[in-house]
């Protein structure tokens, strides 16, 4: 079809202007697989840190924690992380599971349809890339990094918009970098992140329906419980 082949056609030369400016010069090489590789970590640490410190300010504050279930399994009891307890609110742990499951979903999903692509790498065509980093046997589309990062910054923009539009500036970072060290196209990582946005809208649809369902059925055992 003419329409793929001109997208296709546009793919190669957008992925080679701007991986032909990897090998130029050290500093943007190093910040390019800064990008890459590392930059996924600090928005995971960015997505999760608010929760740790919330679940830390309730702890010092005296909140009542959570009496033990026992269970076959744990039949001393084991209480819920501090993170978990309902002194925080339901919305907050609803979020914090959001914000865990949205990444994990992506992932899985990228796996899914990575296999189905099958999609050859641009350092695995003859003269094509300029590899900055360790080769990968993967598919190459979707970008799991930038649907990993996307699903993060789409979970956390639904929580508080301001910290997550930073999120999205730090997963548009992770997707440049990883088209500069050579191992996507263009065409890769905005299908991983759009893969990363459905995700996140996936995962807080689930995690709602869950709740409703824990609820309607609490109300059924309780009626008199409001």
């Amino acid at each position: 079809m003419i329409w793929f082949a001109t997208v296709r056609q546009f793919d190669f030369r957008l992925f080679g202007l701007i991986n032909g400016w990897a090998g130029r010069w050290v500093w943007l090489d190093a910040a390019g697989i800064f990008a890459a590789v590392y930059v996924i970590w600090l928005i995971g640490l960015i997505a999760l840190v608010p929760f740790v410190r919330r679940a830390k300010a309730h702890a010092s504050d005296g909140a009542a924690a959570v009496p033990a279930r026992r269970s076959w399994f744990f039949p001393s009891g084991m209480p819920a992380p501090a993170v978990l307890q309902p002194d925080i609110g339901h919305a907050r742990w609803t979020d914090f599971f959001v914000v865990v499951a949205a990444p994990v979903v992506a992932f899985c999903a990228r796996l899914g349809v990575g296999e189905w692509i099958g999609r050859l790498r641009p350092y695995e065509h003859d003269d094509v890339a300029r590899l900055l980093v360790a080769n990968l046997a993967e598919s190459s589309f979707p970008s799991s990094h930038a649907a990993v990062s996307f699903a993060l910054a789409g979970a956390v923009y639904a929580i508080s918009p301001p910290r997550g539009a930073l999120l999205t500036v730090a997963a548009l970072v992770v997707a440049w970098g990883r088209v500069f060290v050579g191992v996507h196209y263009p065409s890769d990582v905005i299908g991983g992140a759009l893969l990363g946005l459905i995700s996140a809208f996936v995962a807080r649809m689930f995690i709602r329906f869950l709740q409703v369902a824990h609820q309607q059925k609490s109300q059924f055992q309780n009626p008199n419980v409001k």
